[in-house]
């Protein structure tokens, strides 16, 4: 009788704190389901959520501080990996980011003298992918995280 009184109790308080949210949370390691109590309606959160690259559409990495970042920085970082102190070092002259079905790109190049070196960061935001492009002396250095993005010449154009 006891545990019947204590469980009633639980899904009592348990009912009580959802009608004072309003909602209850339900998470797995890719999504985010959030359970409204005061409707039927039931909402998704994607884990691809938007980032510093997919979020800063026309802005220019230095003005979003795209080498600081803590989540695509730390990506670039690591994936520049030796490359990395140069890419920064001449990431002077650089593009807005720009974007063709979910691929952005922004470039950067060494102040007057772009031909020396320049690097092409392309992000898939449908695959959550990195890829990195550099340009030194004429020899094309191409960094792929989760294997080759996708490259038009109409995004290389932009």
């Amino acid at each position: 009788m006891k545990k019947i009184f204590v469980a009633t109790a639980c899904i009592l308080m348990f009912t009580q704190s959802c009608k004072e949210k309003k909602e209850a949370v339900i998470t797995n390691d890719k999504d985010t389901i959030v359970v409204k109590s005061d409707s039927t309606n039931i909402e998704k959160k994607s884990d691809k959520e938007p980032n510093i690259i997919s979020n800063n559409l026309g802005k220019y990495p230095s003005e979003i501080k795209l080498f600081e970042d803590t989540t695509i920085g730390s990506r670039i970082k690591t994936l520049s990996d030796k490359h990395y102190d140069a890419i920064v070092k001449n990431f002077n002259v650089e593009s807005p980011i720009v974007e063709e079905n979910e691929i952005y790109k922004t470039t950067g190049c060494k102040k007057n003298d772009c031909p020396t070196y320049s690097t092409t960061i392309l992000y898939d935001a449908k695959n959550d992918n990195l890829n990195i492009i550099i340009n030194e002396n004429s020899k094309s250095t191409v960094l792929k995280e989760k294997g080759a993005i996708p490259y038009s010449s109409t995004l290389k154009s932009k």
